[in-house]
């Protein structure tokens, strides 16, 4: 039986955050699908029907899976039932009339937690919403406890890797899930890591074609113009999806692939 691995990315809060993922796949890996996990959904300026139009064509052509992630990332136990409901409900559903009006009816069926954190209404919400799989991570001690999908409750499914340590931490993660037959689920932030690249910051400030997409592109530019490049980060991400590949009979599979 092949060993199943899922590369969730949670944050992907633009178009820039999703063009940058999606190349960086199609240039080296464009067979692998990837469950990513929007947020900001209900902010038109940080989308736009181009966009929507690209991921459709990649959910399509690379079988990638979409998700929820919230509209505003807050820590969804510290909210009002109705602010919580707008939060959870209403990103779910900017998403799928997003992708509606550029004609592709699509079910969302996972839910990725900001910062992990869920109770039991959370986790009620998620039910309600047709959601299967609701996403977290727990301590750094308890991410190499996740070798199987916990059936007897998905709401809580965590992660095999949180993409902290070096190369061979990451490594030695998946060997612990692969030599035990389980799932191998490996939670990225790569949007992070396109901010950290000022020279695409800089190009996303001169292709602002509205007053707030200048004043995030501005912010997003200082916020991150003294940072360390994080193109070491991707380099690492390479090397470990090579040290995958190296074991025989490994399969690249989304969320939606379980149901």
């Amino acid at each position: 039986m092949a060993a199943k691995v899922i590369i969730r990315i949670d944050d992907i809060g633009d178009k820039y955050d999703f063009y940058e993922l999606r190349d960086w796949f199609n240039s080296k890996y464009p067979k692998i699908p990837v469950s990513f996990y929007v947020v900001y959904s209900h902010y038109q300026y940080r989308w736009g029907k181009k966009a929507w139009l690209q991921i459709k064509d990649t959910l399509l052509k690379n079988k990638w899976e979409i998700g929820g992630h919230t509209r505003n990332h807050h820590h969804l136990p510290k909210l009002s039932d109705e602010k919580l409901k707008d939060e959870v409900v209403n990103n779910i559903k900017d998403i799928q009339s997003e992708l509606n009006s550029v004609g592709l009816d699509y079910k969302i069926t996972s839910f990725a937690y900001p910062y992990g954190e869920f109770d039991d209404r959370v986790k009620k919400i998620m039910k309600q919403s047709g959601i299967i799989y609701g996403l977290t991570y727990t301590t750094e001690e308890n991410y190499k406890t996740q070798i199987r999908i916990p059936e007897e409750d998905l709401f809580e499914t965590n992660v095999s890797c949180n993409a902290t340590g070096t190369l061979k931490d990451w490594n030695q993660r998946f060997k612990d899930v692969f030599d035990n037959k389980g799932i191998y689920i490996l939670c990225l932030h790569t949007s992070h890591w396109n901010r950290g690249r000022n020279r695409k910051n800089l190009k996303r400030l001169f292709k602002s074609r509205s007053i707030k997409e200048l004043y995030v592109s501005l912010s997003r530019f200082f916020k991150y113009i003294f940072k360390k490049s994080t193109h070491q980060m991707w380099k690492i991400l390479s090397e470990h999806i090579d040290f995958i590949l190296g074991h025989s009979d490994v399969q690249f599979i989304t969320f939606k692939d379980l149901i």
